[in-house]
């Protein structure tokens, strides 16, 4: 599983750099003008991205964890 997040990233890293992908300015939840990061909705689409500021990434990912918690019981 990781594998395929750690291939997405590296994907949009170097999308960025060869002018590919351009990082938004501001998040695309809050609005916040900052350094966004790349979120992937689905890592089989690794150029398919949304670009959220830290706080929104952290949040999104803890939601995605406590959501196949509950559907793993």
């Amino acid at each position: 599983a990781h594998r395929k997040q750690v291939r997405a990233m590296w994907r949009v890293r170097r999308a960025v750099k060869d002018g590919r992908l351009v990082p938004a300015a501001k998040c695309e939840i809050c609005g916040k003008k900052c350094k966004t990061q790349a979120h992937h909705q689905d890592y089989d689409k690794p150029l398919e991205v949304n670009w959220v500021c830290r706080k929104h990434q952290i949040f999104i990912h803890n939601c995605v964890r406590e959501l196949q918690r509950i559907a793993s019981r």
